[in-house]
């Protein structure tokens, strides 16, 4: 199961590796639980920056489908999710396989990868500012701005951190050092 999968051009790459290893690609078979933006990549999407999550899949109605709702209802998160359940080391071993491919695919690309025009999360894009030619490399950092579209409520820019002269890095100072700084003296006007 491939969550994410028709939202960036990492669908195609995806796809392409499964049927080099003749695996099936199934798209999250419960949209409804919204589990693209709950699980661990949302921290990059959230800036803009394409990803997929990979679970183990199983068909609805199935022997699978009740072992996973099971799973979730008595383990998920609780002290019994440890090493002694059962694991399928084949089923592992072909998951890191799926997943090492892909990132090699993805590693080799001349371009970047980018979400869909109809996706969702197109709107969290960063906007290059500086795009080298195709075939060159750029000649330094790539730097990159927020779309306008990109800022949502819930999800504030940091405030920048103070400067070398602020209290904070006396106070750092001070501990690290022993030694009481002008800025953390009681007597010291500030």
């Amino acid at each position: 199961m491939v969550l994410g999968l028709d939202e960036s051009d990492l669908g195609t790459e995806i796809r392409a590796v499964a049927k080099d290893l003749g695996l099936r690609v199934q798209a999250d078979p419960e949209p409804q639980r919204n589990r693209f933006i709950r699980s661990d990549q949302y921290s990059f999407i959230r800036v803009g920056v394409p990803a997929l999550a990979m679970k183990g899949g199983y068909e609805p109605d199935t022997k699978e489908a009740e072992i996973a709702r099971k799973w979730i209802a008595e383990r998920y998160h609780a002290p019994s999710d440890d090493l002694d359940q059962p694991i399928d080391l084949s089923a592992a071993a072909t998951y890191i396989e799926v997943v090492k491919t892909v990132a090699l695919r993805i590693a080799d690309r001349r371009d970047r990868p980018t979400w869909n025009d109809d996706s969702f999360f197109k709107r969290f894009e960063r906007v290059s500012v500086h795009r080298p030619e195709p075939g060159r490399a750029p000649p330094g950092p790539l730097r990159t701005t927020f779309s306008r579209s990109a800022r949502r409520p819930g999800y504030p820019i940091p405030p920048r951190r103070r400067s070398s002269s602020g209290a904070s890095r006396s106070r750092r100072d001070a501990a690290r050092t022993g030694r009481p700084t002008r800025a953390c003296r009681p007597d010291s006007r500030r």
